[in-house]
């Protein structure tokens, strides 16, 4: 892209303008206030940064070739009918500019056409044909919203930039990427299949070095009731009926690596709990058997077949075990402390009977019965494990 001499000139007089205001409020800010000078440098900057922005991109949209017709993208005829403004969000702020727009012409010996499409070549050449914010903006907000909820990412981003944003906006912004990325996987999940039902292929693989080998590996599953929206997804005859909304289960899916760390196991004397290494994560709206494909297709990314042991955490929900018996059947699960109680219960009550009052209270230390108020989200420890091998034999 190639200034001239009146876009260098415009450049500098913008910048010479904001440089006098910053050396203006400078002179009112007390001595010591770094937060104030700090606020009004960063104010300054975005400023200066969103009128250069708007000198380009307007230089760059009055220097381009506008013909009074031109061919359009769906293959008619377009007139120019003027200038139209365009706001663009950007890490400085929101910026105007003024592009050609053009829309087609209806010809009157075609009274069935009925093409009235408009188009900017502006909006094409600069990448900004089915939106109004910068790249830059996108892969910020993408970041957060990745990391955090959605209300805590538009928190964070109306905190660093200058640029009012709200949830259903960030929401209207990150869903192409998450189509994407959803379009992504369901490619890796489908050439993952693919090329195990290949034996020969399969072999190869099997023969091949496949890195360093990894201590334990840990896949954590759970499922989450939401919220949709009517019309989004398919509806029973009952909930057809209803105004509200209507609920389904999402599923969720996480792999990560157990890092040795440095806290002490309180049960087994010498031993060290491990550590979370980066999580990987998967979630879907799907049955069982779909779901865990992408589950199984998450863990072969993450190294499934280098680990020396597989630890699979979950609760007591039958969809989990049917994923575990499927896909990781030499994995050791681990059920947290309500389902395990729950089943040492359902077993002690199969096999005891009445007397299951005077057994049940024995399945369990007294450490373990004052651990606090139970919660689907507790681990369960290792003596209690053993105890409920024994017990389902």
């Amino acid at each position: 892209m190639e200034t001239n001499e009146k876009l260098k000139i415009a450049l500098v007089q913008e910048t010479e303008k904001e440089m006098l205001k910053m050396i203006e409020q400078v002179e009112t800010i007390k001595e010591g206030d770094l937060q104030t000078l700090e606020q009004s440098v960063l104010r300054a900057c975005l400023s200066l940064g969103r009128t250069m922005m708007e000198q380009i991109l307007t230089h760059t949209e009055e220097e381009a070739e506008r013909p009074s017709r031109r061919e359009g993208a769906c293959g008619h005829q377009q007139r120019l009918v003027g200038r139209r403004p365009k706001q663009l969000h950007t890490l400085m702020g929101k910026v105007t500019i003024g592009r050609a727009y053009y829309q087609c012409v209806v010809e009157e010996e075609e009274p069935s056409a009925t093409c009235t499409h408009g188009q900017a070549p502006w909006d094409s050449l600069w990448g900004q044909l089915a939106g109004r914010t910068s790249p830059g903006v996108q892969k910020l907000l993408g970041k957060l919203v990745s990391r955090l909820t959605l209300s805590e990412a538009v928190d964070t981003f109306t905190d660093v930039l200058p640029l009012p944003m709200s949830e259903r906006q960030a929401l209207n912004l990150i869903q192409p990427l998450g189509e994407a990325l959803s379009q992504q996987e369901e490619k890796q999940v489908q050439a993952l299949f693919e090329q195990a039902a290949n034996k020969e292929t399969q072999a190869a693989e099997q023969g091949s070095v496949l890195g360093p080998s990894i201590r334990r590996l840990y896949i954590e599953t759970d499922g989450v009731t939401a919220r949709i929206r009517r019309g989004s997804v398919p509806m029973e005859e009952a909930e057809a009926k209803r105004k509200a909304d209507v609920y389904r289960e999402i599923k969720v899916g996480a792999v990560f690596e157990g890092l040795p760390g440095r806290e002490r196991s309180e049960l087994v004397p010498g031993v060290f709990l491990d550590e979370p290494g980066p999580i990987k994560y998967v979630a879907r709206r799907l049955t069982v058997e779909e779901f865990g494909r992408f589950l199984y297709a998450l863990a072969q990314r993450c190294g499934v077949d280098r680990a020396r042991e597989v630890v699979l955490l979950g609760d007591g929900a039958r969809w989990i075990r049917h994923v575990v018996e499927d896909h990781f059947p030499n994995a050791v699960q681990i059920v947290d402390l309500y389902h395990a109680r729950e089943h040492l219960w359902n077993v002690a009550n199969a096999v005891h009977g009445e007397n299951i009052s005077g057994t049940w209270p024995m399945l369990f230390t007294e450490q373990e019965r004052h651990r606090g108020p139970l919660g689907p989200n507790r681990p369960m420890n290792c003596s209690l494990m053993a105890r409920l091998r024994n017990w389902s034999r």
